[in-house]
C-alpha cells in the first residue's frame, strides 16, 4: 500500500494541541476503512464510562503546551509512505493512542 502525504494539520485546544500528517484517501485504504468499522461495529455502543472510551497517557506530558502555526506556516513538501505494521488503541487525550490493545503484523 502507497499513500501520499499532503499537508500537516493540528487540533488545538487552548495552550495544547496534537499535530499530524494527512494522507491523500485511496480505494485501498477507504476499503480498509469501511472492514475496519464494519469489523468493530459488533463492539460499538453509544454511551458508556469514559474509561470504555479513553485512557490516560502514561506520561502526561505528552499533553504539554505545544505551539503549532509555526508548523503550518512552513511549507510543506509531500512524500510517499507506506504502512509497515498496525495496532489497535484505546484512545487517550485528543485521539491519540494511549492504551495498545493488539499489534498486527503485515509481513
Amino acid at each position: 500500500m502507497k499513500l501520499e502525504s499532503f499537508k500537516y494539520y493540528y487540533a488545538p485546544s487552548g495552550a495544547t494541541g496534537v499535530a499530524g500528517i494527512c494522507a491523500k484517501p485511496t480505494p485501498q485504504i477507504l476499503k480498509l476503512q469501511a472492514e475496519v468499522i464494519a469489523a468493530a461495529k459488533p463492539f460499538m455502543v453509544e454511551t458508556g464510562p469514559i474509561g470504555a472510551f479513553t485512557a490516560p497517557h502514561d506520561d502526561p506530558a505528552i499533553d504539554a503546551a505545544t505551539y503549532l502555526d509555526k508548523m503550518l506556516a512552513e511549507p510543506f513538501e509531500s512524500f510517499t509512505f507506506s504502512p509497515a505494521g498496525a495496532a489497535v488503541y484505546q484512545l487517550g487525550p485528543f485521539g491519540t493512542a494511549a492504551k495498545k490493545l493488539k499489534v498486527l503484523d503485515l509481513k
